[in-house]
């Protein structure tokens, strides 16, 4: 069957024939020779060569003119976002057109290409055979040369427990990694840390939807699955009753349930529910989860700590609402109630964990202080727990990751081979106090905390145990900080003085010349 196929050179947001010599694009034109002598219909265009003389039709009147059974985009890295909006223009104008991207960046960054655009295929070298394949219906599996994406397909909601309940939790190995750690301990063993060792894992929800910059969690799915959001779903009924009591079965030196989900308690009356039927039932262990530190109320907590929950994982972020408006908008409007909920937690015996991440993109110097502050006043009262991260991971994916370019990074090489990879550690303050004071604790940390694991202050270095040493390092370094800023300012104002005095007699210089009648 003969396609009708339209071949586009790559893009430019101006007229580059200012710039540049314009000619056409050799390698569409040998792909249309090819694939007409092969029995299809072909069509070039040259945006660039459309945007440079405002002749004949647009892009859009092409696209629009006729039914393209496939719109072929040679790409480049220059016009690789322009290429994209063309390719979401396309998919907009001709639905049931096949979008294929072509050419060195495709080959070399189709991830990109496949991700964030309604192209399905890209084509690794010469694409003559590929796209002739195409044309003539091979599927796509068959073909050499091609990278296609094929859209997930989310669970539903009994899928998921169809896929939970299949877990073979009876055949894990749990032992082997609890008798590890039990060995690693020793005689410092604690009934606190053998409840922490014997846990078990269990998932009970797809994904959170809150939406945290810094998080990928939100668009994992939804990117997965090519459409704008996928429902969230959930197993917090009486199936994970039952299957709490078959892992405690299967596994009777458990002391805990870690439910990992990001955000356990997104639905609380679920959560309720799930306590009451624990507590009727008479389960006996413990739980640690997750949930957003304002969510919870007084009765949640309540039948919480009645159903044995001893941890609560919270990502508060910030203290400074500055700083958590960057981040996110979850507390906006509740931040009073994240205090009320932690000394709810206290009163109850149940331990807050809380997540914080110090350094935003944008916070000042102040905003961190004040994290650190309240931070080491709660740990200091005692029955709370905290994991610092000193700076934003660009997690790809991420809203942080597509907008920031300043990155702390690395080349790692790839063992055995030629390539490397490029690590992003984290996101370069844009205020110059807090980029120095990232780089400082840089410079510090690794020998205090090397000082500490050697003189058993620190035993096992989880994030919990180097939060206090990481708070105090980043607290001495913001009083160097402000040290340095004070001197500063004062050699500014003296110079200041000084540059007023100098003024200050060069006019009545000006003066005494001009009465003098020296002056003009």
């Amino acid at each position: 069957m003969v396609q009708n196929i339209l071949m586009l050179a790559p893009s430019v947001t101006r007229d580059s024939s200012t710039t540049k010599w314009l000619h056409p694009c050799i390698g569409i034109y040998r792909i249309q020779g090819y694939l007409e002598k092969h029995g299809h219909r072909v069509t070039c265009f040259d945006p660039a060569l459309h945007k440079a003389t405002g002749k004949g039709q647009s892009l859009e009147e092409i696209m629009a003119g006729e039914d393209w059974d496939i719109i072929g985009f040679s790409v480049l890295e220059e016009s690789l976002a322009e290429d994209i909006a063309n390719m979401h223009l396309a998919a907009k104008i001709s639905p049931k057109s096949t979008l294929v991207a072509g050419g060195i960046e495709a080959q070399y960054n189709y991830q990109q290409i496949l991700d964030k655009s309604p192209c399905r295929i890209a084509v690794l070298g010469e694409g003559e055979i590929p796209l002739l394949e195409i044309a003539n219906g091979t599927p796509f599996h068959e073909i050499p040369g091609v990278v296609f994406r094929n859209n997930a397909r989310p669970l539903t909601q009994e899928e998921i427990w169809e896929a939970t309940e299949a877990v073979r939790y009876e055949d894990m190995p749990y032992e082997e990694y609890w008798d590890h750690y039990v060995a690693m301990y020793g005689d410092d063993l604690s009934d606190e840390i053998l409840d922490t060792i014997h846990t078990v894992r269990i998932f009970t929800r797809n994904y959170c939807p809150v939406g945290c910059k810094f998080c990928v969690s939100t668009n994992q799915l939804s990117d997965a699955a090519g459409v704008k959001k996928v429902r969230v779903v959930d197993i917090i009924d009486d199936n994970l009753v039952a299957l709490v009591k078959r892992v405690l079965e299967a596994k009777p030196r458990t002391r805990t349930i870690y439910f990992t989900d990001d955000d356990f308690c997104l639905n609380l009356d679920k959560v309720k529910d799930f306590c009451r039927a624990l507590i009727a039932e008479g389960v006996k262990t413990k739980f640690i989860c997750f949930s957003r530190a304002d969510r919870l109320d007084e009765e949640a907590i309540g039948l919480m700590a009645a159903a044995g929950f001893r941890v609560i994982n919270m990502g508060l972020e910030s203290f400074s609402m500055d700083i958590l408006k960057e981040y996110t908008n979850k507390y906006r409007n509740s931040f009073d109630r994240v205090g009320r909920n932690l000394e709810l937690l206290r009163a109850h015996g149940i331990m807050p964990f809380v997540s914080v991440i110090l350094c935003s993109p944008e916070g000042t110097i102040e905003d961190v202080e004040m994290t650190v502050q309240e931070l080491i006043a709660h740990i200091d009262r005692g029955g709370f727990e905290a994991g610092v991260n000193v700076s934003v991971q660009p997690f790809k994916g991420s809203y942080y990751f597509e907008q920031y370019c300043d990155f702390e990074s690395e080349i790692v090489r790839i063992p055995g081979t030629r390539y490397t990879l490029r690590r992003d550690y984290f996101i370069r303050a844009q205020d110059k106090e807090v980029r120095e004071l990232q780089f400082r604790f840089l410079e510090r940390y690794p020998e205090a905390i090397k000082r500490a694991v050697q003189s058993s202050n620190i035993m096992h270095a989880t994030s919990s145990a180097q939060a206090r040493l990481k708070l105090e390092i980043i607290g001495d370094l913001i009083e160097e900080i402000k040290m340095e800023r004070s001197d500063v300012e004062l050699l500014l104002k003296k110079q200041q003085a000084l540059d007023s005095l100098t003024r200050g007699v060069e006019a009545i210089h000006r003066l005494e010349d001009y009465k003098s009648g020296s002056a003009v």
